[in-house]
C-alpha cells in the first residue's frame, strides 16, 4: 500500500452553511497529500449548494445537491456509493480539522491495519484544550 493512500472526506450540509464554511476553510489547509471532500447539500432550504460551490473553487472539493433532505446516513450513503477511495472519513460540518490530523489519522490506520473504524481527538469548540 503506498505511503499515502486516498482519503474520501464526506461533509453533509443542512441550512449550516456559517458552520460548512469553517470546516471547508480548515480542511483546505490540511497537510495530507491524497485527500478529496465530498460536500453533499442535504436540502438546504436557502441555496447553499451555489454559495459554497462559488466560494470554494479548491479541486479537492466536490460538491453534489439533493433537492431533498436524505438525513444523515442516507446522506453519506449517498456519497459513498460513488467513491473508489479505500479510506473514508464521515465529518461533520461543523468539525474544524488541525493540519496535521488525517496524517495522524492514516499513520494510525496503517499502523493498526486489523483495525476497521479509527476516530480522532474531538476537542470542545469553544474550549480547545
Amino acid at each position: 500500500m503506498q505511503k499515502y493512500p486516498e482519503v474520501a472526506i464526506i461533509i453533509i450540509n443542512f441550512n449550516g452553511v456559517i458552520d460548512t464554511r469553517e470546516c471547508l476553510d480548515s480542511l483546505v489547509k490540511i497537510k495530507y497529500p491524497n485527500y478529496k471532500v465530498y460536500i453533499l447539500d442535504n436540502g438546504s432550504t436557502e441555496n447553499h449548494y451555489d454559495l459554497l460551490k462559488k466560494e470554494f473553487t479548491d479541486k479537492k472539493l466536490n460538491f453534489f445537491r439533493s433537492e431533498i433532505n436524505l438525513g444523515f446516513a442516507k446522506g453519506n450513503n449517498f456519497i459513498i456509493q460513488k467513491l473508489k477511495e479505500p479510506y473514508i472519513l464521515l465529518l461533520n460540518n461543523d468539525t474544524i480539522v488541525d493540519k496535521n490530523f488525517l496524517n495522524n489519522l492514516i499513520d494510525d490506520a496503517l499502523k493498526f491495519k486489523n483495525a476497521k473504524i479509527l476516530q480522532p481527538k474531538i476537542l470542545s469548540y469553544v474550549n480547545r484544550k
